[in-house]
């Protein structure tokens, strides 16, 4: 174990970014793959992340040195220790990690993000993306100008679509890129996203529901509305993939808003995240539905465009701005 004093702040940037499933399988748990998330068998529904990590039975979650000091109840020294061996090799750790000013061990606090979130640059115009959107993805051409007037989708410099995930006072804290191009299936989130906040439409019309439609996508959430245009009142909310921390972070900063519909996708994961999330929300005290998409699709996108090949996909009046509410 390494004494003290001669950790650095690039021990601590490592060891925050370590591994945590190869950490686990070191110590003998079992690890359940869930697309690129692992479940800890026996656990509370634990899910890891790469160097992150959610538990739905506490709702607490965070990074790798978080886990070892809060879940196993070691010392700062002992985690930063116990954890360098899995320091992954493609997070090494750079200057832009380490920060500008190197006062007393890099200046700043050791267990902030290692990498500043910023919006890519957009580009002249978002023709490539409503194109997308509408030809393709069967959106309303009337939505999507919408979404793009709000700021809530923008076409990047590379012709992708981006999703800022804003807090509740509008910052940028994460953002969705999705690829335009049909010959290559682009999606990631920006590096230095912090995984906690989806893509949040407001309610388009009033009088406002206190209710939130929690989907995997943002193009899913836009599918829903259009499928059930009852829903325009509700605010819709992205949890990007399954996510498990984005909607407690979202009804965290919403407190007027007490009932979450659940309309994840329709296969084992998203049927395992509904089951835990909606026992996990209940647990809080919220009211909890589960709406799952019509004619047997598996999302709320697949089930637009098989409405839109059968001729039963008709956009739909909206309501007023999406910034207004």
């Amino acid at each position: 174990m390494l004494p003290i004093s001669r950790l650095t702040a690039h021990d601590v940037c490592q060891a925050r970014r370590a591994d945590i499933a190869s950490y686990l399988r070191a110590k003998g748990y079992g690890l359940r793959c869930e697309g690129k998330q692992f479940r800890v068998l026996d656990h509370g529904g634990l899910i890891i992340d790469g160097f992150k990590w959610f538990c739905f039975s506490t709702g607490r979650g965070g990074n790798s040195l978080d886990y070892a000091t809060k879940v196993e109840g070691l010392s700062f020294r002992d985690a930063v220790s116990a954890l360098l061996p899995f320091a992954r090799a493609d997070h090494a750790i750079g200057p832009s990690d380490i920060g500008p000013a190197c006062k007393h061990d890099c200046g700043r606090d050791p267990l902030a993000s290692p990498a500043e979130f910023t919006l890519p640059p957009p580009n002249a115009a978002n023709t490539r993306v409503i194109h997308y959107l509408t030809r393709r993805r069967c959106l309303p051409v009337e939505l999507v100008e919408k979404v793009v007037a709000g700021g809530l989708v923008y076409e990047d410099q590379r012709g992708n679509c981006v999703f800022p995930c804003r807090d509740r006072s509008g910052q940028p804290r994460a953002a969705l890129l999705r690829g335009t191009d049909p010959k290559r299936r682009f999606l990631r989130m920006v590096a230095g996203s912090d995984s906690g906040f989806g893509w949040h439409l407001p309610p388009l019309r009033s009088p406002v529901d206190h209710v939130v439609a929690v989907t995997e996508s943002p193009i899913d959430s836009l599918s829903l509305l259009v499928l059930r245009p009852a829903l325009e009142c509700f605010h819709h909310l992205s949890v990007n993939g399954v996510r498990r921390q984005t909607a407690p972070t979202f009804l965290d900063e919403h407190p007027d808003v007490r009932t979450a519909i659940l309309g994840l996708d329709v296969d084992e994961t998203g049927l395992q995240a509904t089951t835990e999330l909606s026992a996990d929300l209940r647990n809080r005290g919220y009211t909890v539905a589960v709406l799952q998409p019509p004619d047997g699709a598996k999302d709320w996108n697949e089930a637009l465009a098989a409405r839109h090949r059968s001729g039963l996909g008709q956009p739909v009046a909206l309501g007023g701005h999406p910034g207004e509410h």
